[in-house]
């Protein structure tokens, strides 16, 4: 799958589960990155996720509705996971909208959460703002949590219009920001 998507210049991000808010009653599962871990636990973790596959341009710190908030929020596991993105040049995006861009990867956070909820009308107007977000903006990341029907019937019949009302997908490497501590 990953190749067919490549072959089609699509670019995958790979699902990087974090320590959510409300863990241990919402838990992102054993490969979670932990707060309560040491640093080689954690990186041991995310070697292990990253060997999952191969192809992918870099990780979005979700897995379904948990976006990793606990871990996010502890500067030091949070900055050296960055650190091991970085070095392997993959991307890291941040699925909390409106959170600070990753400060020591490559990467950005996102403008919106697409499916939540997962509800016809409600995908359509959140893609509503993204289309306006990316019209006064010049650009605008979604983020879509578990493909459903509902979800990609309503992405298709959006972007099928995008063209005509003056706007593109592009992958999202072309909308990335470079690292504050390496300006």
């Amino acid at each position: 799958l990953l190749d067919h998507a490549r072959g089609r210049g699509i670019e995958m991000l790979m699902s990087l589960p974090m320590e959510p808010q409300g863990y241990p009653q919402n838990d992102a599962g054993d490969r979670a990155l932990l707060t309560g871990l040491t640093p080689a636990a954690n990186e041991d973790r995310l070697m292990w996720v990253l060997s999952r596959f191969h192809g992918y341009v870099g990780v979005v710190g979700a897995l379904g509705p948990l976006r990793g908030e606990r871990f996010a929020a502890l500067s030091e596991p949070f900055g050296t996971m960055q650190d091991n993105l970085r070095r392997r040049g993959l991307l890291y995006i941040d699925p909390r909208p409106g959170a600070r861009n990753p400060v020591r990867a490559w990467g950005r956070s996102i403008d919106v959460v697409v499916d939540e909820p997962a509800t016809r009308n409600d995908i359509d107007l959140r893609l509503g703002t993204l289309e306006r977000l990316a019209r006064e903006r010049g650009m605008a990341l979604g983020l879509a949590g578990e493909v459903t029907p509902v979800l990609l019937d309503r992405l298709l019949a959006w972007a099928e219009g995008l063209e005509g009302r003056g706007l593109v997908l592009v992958p999202v490497s072309s909308l990335i920001r470079r690292p504050e501590a390496t300006r």
